[in-house]
This record gives structure tokens, sequence and C-alpha cells, in this order.
């Protein structure tokens, strides 16, 4: 049995870690298949808790490229279910108020595609009422809660509110040619593909930062095996 199950969709955000005893990682990747992924790792190590760090995209003014969020609870965009609480919340709370770095918390909705247009962010914001989106999030939260594993969130944000970015992302991360290939011709291209580039480098350095203590914490918070 592993104590802890380290999961992000993607290598990069999972780029602090460079190990530690009686925690697994697990790149999963984006939307539904990141979702099988890491239910099957859920299933190989039997984790005693599950940390799940990453980018979220922003929804509500306030929080910036490279802020943190604590998630509070996690649900789906449109399911009928009920938000899922997560785990560990004050602890991760105090710990990650030490860094003195923008700190948010609450909520991350889950979508099934990449959200890359300012309007759209807007939408879901007024529909939902929370700070942030992501693609896996509420799948993973939801295989957590069907095996009895405590799960807990950190997110980066890796682009604000009002930021425009490149369409032609699938939620199962591919890539969609010809939005993208429309995009690519507009003149303001350049700056959405550079934005979308600062914006994951903050995230990544905000998770860099924040990641070791959250794992400490939920390390001594896991249940015994």
């Amino acid at each position: 049995m592993t104590d802890v199950l380290l999961i992000g969709a993607l290598r990069r955000e999972l780029g602090w870690f460079a190990g530690r005893a009686g925690v697994e990682s697990c790149a999963c990747g984006t939307g539904a298949r990141g979702v099988a992924r890491a239910e099957r790792a859920l299933d190989e190590l039997h984790p005693s808790a599950v940390l799940h760090v990453g980018f979220a995209g922003g929804l509500r003014a306030g929080l910036a490229e490279g802020d943190l969020m604590l998630v509070t609870e996690v649900f789906a965009s449109g399911a009928a279910q009920p938000p899922l609480p997560c785990a560990f919340v004050p602890a991760l709370r105090e710990r990650l108020a030490r860094l003195r770095h923008r700190l948010g918390q609450g909520a991350l909705v889950t979508v099934d595609h990449f959200v890359h247009s300012a309007a759209e962010k807007a939408a879901l914001a007024e529909r939902h009422h929370v700070p942030a989106c992501d693609m896996e999030a509420a799948g993973i939260a939801s295989a957590c809660a069907a095996r009895g594993i405590p799960y807990a969130g950190v997110r980066a944000i890796s682009d604000g509110a009002d930021r425009d970015l490149l369409p032609g992302l699938r939620a199962a991360g591919r890539l969609r040619p010809r939005p993208l290939a429309t995009a690519l011709l507009k003149p303001t291209a350049p700056l959405k593909a550079a934005r979308m580039l600062r914006g994951a480098r903050r995230a990544e350095q905000a998770l860099a930062l924040a990641g070791p203590g959250a794992l400490d914490v939920v390390l001594a918070s896991a249940p015994l095996p």
C-alpha cells in the first residue's frame, strides 16, 4: 500500500517532486482519459490518501496567473451529484499561508473541454459561482470517494479570467487542428501564445513552491494503512 498518491495531469505539474518514501506519482493526462488512468493507479497502488495538484483556469477576477488555490470541494459542470468535499483543508490552509504567496480557496468545477475564451470563463463563473475550473478533478475525486480514499487538491492558476487563449484542445488533451490553425492565422496569435507560456511557467513555479509543504501535510494526515 502507498501512503500518498500524488496526481497531476501533466509531468510539468509534478516537476518539483523528486521522490519521497511512501509516495508514488502519476502524470495521468487530461480529461476523461486522464481520469481513467488515475483510476487504474488507485486500484494498483491502494493509497491511503491522494494529493491532486496542477494547473487550473481562473474564472473570477482577483485570481491571477501564478496564484495558488486551495481546493475545498469539486464538482462536474452539468452533473446532478452534489460537490465532493476535499480532505485536510484546514491543515493545508495553515501550511500554505506560511508561504506569503497569493492564496485563494474555493470550489473547483470540472468541465469536459479546454476553456479558452474569457466569455466562456465568465459564463462558467456566473453559472457555478466558483473561482476556477479544470478537466479532471471531479472524476478523480469521485473515484477516490468510491474507494474510501481522502482526496486533497492544490492548484495554481495558469490563466486568469480575462485571458483569451488559443483554442484547439480536446478534453483528452489532443489537438483539434482546424480551430487551432484558424486561431494561429489571426494577428493576436503570438500574444495569446506568449501569455499561455507565461501563465504555465508562473503556475509551475507556484506549484514548486507549494507542493512539498502540501505533500508534508497529506503525509502527516493520511489515515494509517
